[in-house]
């Protein structure tokens, strides 16, 4: 809101700052330096600046600016909604870049009009209907100060070291307070508060980084188990000994286009990692190679062998960055899409696309019969792959010991590995009597014997390892749910899950320990909103699809729409352009009064009469308080609505309605005369 300053040498209902020549052009190139808008903010910048040596003034009345601010009004909301929509919960940050380009026509409108100032009525509803019923009165004030503070708000979405904007804004902000001050206060009685209010903000600014830097690794697995969270193709925080229930949302993350016929659970491979340590998986060889297109500039091959049983489907899944690992069934043998520049691999399997962020849609191929991503890759196995960390190996060496896998084949350690974990533990997302130092996954083993895929992926892992089995840990989603509102089948937050690769018979292989029922165990705990957030995230994937490809477009288009309503605005009132007198500055009080031939001739003939306006005393509270006691008079509260109605609203006045106005004031014109 407008800052209101009260200079003891101007009317009550006057509010003015005027910044010196340059101080606002300054800001606003500063802003469109720092969010990279440099091209508008020197358009932006000429106009207002320019303005101050027009010859030329345009008339405005109120109703024209209150149309300038709500114009204002329109396309900030149509920059919040566009920015969610695309961005979520990032799209903050472009709403902020961007405030100086939606609040531009106040300070335009305010710089062009004859007044030099804003009517408050513009910028409150509220006011507006107070107005009109004769509850308060206009008053006029200057954008510049709060136009000035946005800019440098805006400038804060930057990639500047932080001294360099802290300073700036600091400036900036402190040169806006300058001006802003009441004239009868010295610059060193202004200083001090200044001072202690810059030193209070510094002290609090470096406590909430403190405390920020003690919560940030508390914090960091709980971000990372919601669903804007994504695989990190080189490090996987496993969740290991976490106090309390896992649990994750049931919003649909990827949707699978393919026949009913399909063989089913559908394992969707996201990324691989080899080193255990700490609870995290970790990749090693984490070079990353691009994968040439085909010919047809669209379609990328992975395997050169025909499939025994090939599957095509269609995949639709969140895009978050411009390259990010995504998604592919198991057995791979190609990829098509027109929404993707670029394929990476890197060489634990996992699959890295380059495409507009944003829901990604694209087409694959893949061999029912193969349980990893591809025949020819990823990489063949090396030590990395059968390190054990030293907090483990005892206890994985005695479980292999009980087992008994050391003569056994590798065929036969897996499948007796399988029935043992099959046999003996349960699935479960509660972590129970955990406690400070415990390793959790020896408690698992040896004690509680349940947990969740993670704990029974980890220690398969681990004891194949300890046999002599290459081994890998997978991430990625299980698909056997069928939504008929998609028409396709989907993926939630709850149906990720990890395996184990293991390199057996030359060859990665998907073996997955986790007892069978854990998807019926999660549907148990189905929300009664789920079918409700499935319509909605259904009514969004459409929407952002049809957005998705004119991103970039709209967003370079929204820029430029300011000036083009600033000229609309300019055409539209041409026929209201004065020429600029500065030797007789305008009174935005007598610009709007001096047409009016109502109740405004009463208060002047009062003031006349010695009864002049107190400070803070609407038109209404003198006129009601005069006439107290002439009640033969006609009903005052009529005279005020007709009034209001015509100067203040779109209202025309009938002859009627005129006539019965004019009358009043005569009569009580009158009722002044006969009482002097």
């Amino acid at each position: 809101m407008p800052v209101q300053i009260n200079h003891s040498a101007r009317r009550d209902d006057t509010i003015s700052l005027q910044l010196p020549a340059g101080a606002l052009g300054s800001l606003i190139l500063f802003w469109g330096y720092a969010s990279s808008n440099l091209a508008v903010a020197a358009v932006l910048c000429f106009l207002v600046e320019g303005l101050k040596f027009s010859p030329y003034r345009w008339q405005l009345s109120t109703k024209q600016f209150q149309n300038v601010a709500d114009l204002s009004s329109v396309l900030f909301a149509v920059v919040v909604v566009y920015q969610f929509v695309q961005y979520a919960f990032y799209g903050i940050y472009g709403i902020l870049s961007l405030i100086p380009i939606c609040i531009f026509p106040l300070i335009f409108a305010q710089r062009l009009s004859t007044n030099k100032l804003f009517p408050m009525s513009a910028l409150f509803l509220s006011l507006r209907r107070k107005i009109a019923v004769g509850k308060a009165t206009e008053r006029w004030v200057s954008t510049e100060f709060i136009y000035g503070l946005s800019c440098i708000l805006a400038a804060s979405v930057n990639e500047f070291e932080w001294p360099l904007y802290a300073y700036a804004a600091l400036a900036g902000t402190i040169g806006l307070l300058f001006f802003a001050r009441t004239r009868s206060r010295t610059p060193v009685k202004w200083a001090i508060p200044i001072i202690i209010v810059i030193a209070l903000s510094v002290s609090y600014q470096a406590g909430i980084q403190t405390l920020y830097r003690s919560a940030e690794s508390s914090m960091s697995y709980w971000f990372n188990q919601f669903v804007w969270a994504h695989a990190n193709p080189d490090k996987e925080r496993t969740a290991l000994g976490q106090l309390g229930r896992l649990k994750l949302s049931d919003r649909i993350l990827i949707r699978v286009k393919a026949p009913l016929s399909i063989p089913l659970p559908l394992y969707l491979h996201e990324a691989s990692y080899n080193r255990f340590h700490l609870g995290s998986w970790s990749a090693r060889g984490r070079q990353r190679t691009a994968l040439d297109p085909l010919p047809s500039a669209d379609r990328w091959q992975f395997s050169t062998e025909p499939g025994t049983t090939s599957h095509t489907l269609e995949i639709t899944t969140r895009h978050r960055e411009d390259v990010a690992a995504q998604v592919f069934p198991l057995g791979l043998m190609e990829v098509h899409s027109g929404e993707i520049i670029e394929i990476q691999t890197n060489p634990m399997g996992t699959v890295m696309l380059e495409a507009i962020p944003g829901q990604l849609r694209y087409q694959v191929a893949y061999d029912a019969n193969v349980l990893t991503v591809a025949e020819q890759w990823p990489a063949p196995p090396g030590e990395v792959d059968l390190e054990i960390p030293a907090a483990y190996k005892k206890t994985i060496d005695k479980v292999v010991q009980q087992l008994e896998l050391e003569s056994l084949s590798q065929r036969a350690i897996v499948e007796k590995v399988s029935e043992h974990f099959r046999a003996n533990f349960h699935y479960s997302l509660v972590q129970r009597n955990d406690y400070p130092g415990k390793k959790p996954l020896v408690k698992f083993l040896e004690n509680d014997r349940q947990g969740h895929c993670e704990y029974f992926a980890t220690a398969t892992a681990l004891i194949l390892r300890a046999a002599g089995i290459p081994t890998r840990y997978s991430v990625g989603y299980v698909v056997d749910e069928y939504s008929d509102l998609e028409q396709a089948f989907v993926a939630r937050a709850r149906h990720a899950h990890s395996w184990v690769s293991a390199y057996v018979d030359n060859r990665w292989q998907k073996f997955d320990t986790t007892p069978g029922n854990w998807l019926a165990l999660e549907e148990q705990r189905v929300s009664s909103w789920q079918q409700l957030n499935d319509l909605a995230s259904w009514v969004g994937l459409h929407i952002k699809r049809l957005q998705r490809l004119e991103r970039s477009t709209f967003n370079k288009r929204i820029i430029w729409l300011v000036p083009v309503l600033a000229l609309l605005l300019m055409w539209r009132l041409r026929k209201q352009i004065r020429p600029r007198d500065d030797n007789h500055p305008t009174d935005p009080d007598v610009v709007h009064r001096a047409d009016s031939a109502d109740l405004n001739a009463l208060v002047r003939q009062l003031e006349l009469a010695g009864h002049p306006l107190q400070e803070g005393q609407s038109l209404t509270e003198i006129l009601r308080h005069y006439f107290n006691k002439h009640e033969q008079l006609p009903p005052l509260s009529r005279l005020i609505y007709l009034h209001y109605l015509k100067r203040y609203s779109n209202h025309e006045l009938s002859s009627a309605e005129q006539s019965e106005l004019d009358n009043g004031v005569m009569i009580y014109s009158a009722a002044i005369n006969d009482k002097q």
